[in-house]
């Protein structure tokens, strides 16, 4: 992931605990953990 994904990931999280985030942003937010998911996972294989 790239850093402006992992900042915007950020953004969107604080937007959400606001209550404040559009259904496209918890989307886009989801899509987003997933990929970060996915990014640790291949970091941690042996």
């Amino acid at each position: 992931m790239t850093l402006e994904q992992v900042k915007r990931m950020e953004f969107l999280s604080e937007k959400m605990l606001a209550g404040e985030a559009s259904e496209e942003e918890i989307l886009e937010y989801q899509e987003l953990l997933e990929m970060w998911n996915i990014a640790y996972q291949l970091k941690e294989l042996p």
